[in-house]
């Protein structure tokens, strides 16, 4: 009965290849060049699935290859950003800490652009914003200290066409943190 199973899996004739015919194969074609990339969205580029594909080949998990491969893909958006995260870790900073220069250098650079959430209503102490890194799907709701944070950074804003009373609360809002003017004036669309 083996015998006959064994006759139907592998037909007469049916050779399994080795590893070595397929390496022949992806050396002969570029197969990330036949790839449909969205080179918009990091997870579905170019450049983050080649480090991927190249951090597994070296040995790497595919969890750190991931890690990597994200890691990989920030550093290429920005060399100034790259250079300071680089000089800050051989000072001993945190990867974390590095992060931080990184995207300080890469912002005053012009390599990357801060985004900017939108604000959509204000409360008492906490305001309610649209995330831009969701494409402004989502909301999330901030206290007062991180919306100082993030006006001082520039990095909310009011939409022209929003209603006065909100733009209103938003002012009282903000000049209650104590913000300067021109951090308040920045918030504008």
């Amino acid at each position: 009965m083996l015998d006959h199973a064994h006759a139907l899996q592998d037909p007469p004739g049916w050779q399994e290849a080795n590893e070595f015919d397929y390496a022949e194969l992806v050396e002969k074609y570029d197969f990330f060049s036949q790839v449909p990339y969205d080179e918009t969205r990091v997870k579905h580029s170019a450049l983050f699935n080649q480090s991927v594909v190249e951090h597994i080949l070296h040995g790497a998990s595919v969890k750190d290859a991931y890690k990597k491969a994200y890691h990989h893909c920030k550093m290429d958006q920005s060399p100034l950003g790259a250079y300071a995260y680089r000089t800050s870790r051989s000072h001993g900073l945190s990867h974390s800490q590095a992060m931080r220069e990184f995207y300080e250098a890469a912002y005053a650079g012009g390599d990357l652009e801060r985004p900017r959430d939108r604000v959509v209503t204000v409360h008492h102490q906490e305001m309610v914003i649209l995330t831009a890194q969701s494409n402004y799907q989502f909301e999330r709701h901030i206290n007062a200290k991180i919306a100082a944070i993030k006006a001082n950074q520039r990095e909310l804003y009011i939409p022209r066409d929003a209603p006065a009373p909100l733009k209103l609360k938003l002012f009282t809002f903000l000049q209650s943190l104590h913000l300067s003017k021109p951090v308040i004036e920045g918030l504008r669309e």
